[in-house]
């Protein structure tokens, strides 16, 4: 249905990979949860990354 989808699982796991590969470290990470119009929920990731 619509708003269903979720995150996208496979490239958050591949993305930091290839990222650490470089240096790159995950310093911080939270995942939030919106309402989205009357039923749904919308998901959003944000990864703060250092080296």
């Amino acid at each position: 249905m619509l708003g269903s989808s979720g995150l996208p699982i496979k490239k958050i796991e591949t993305e930091p990979n290839r990222l650490a590969t470089d240096g790159w470290q995950v310093v911080f990470q939270v995942i939030e949860q919106k309402r989205f119009w009357l039923f749904w929920k919308r998901e959003a990731m944000i990864v703060t990354l250092g080296r």
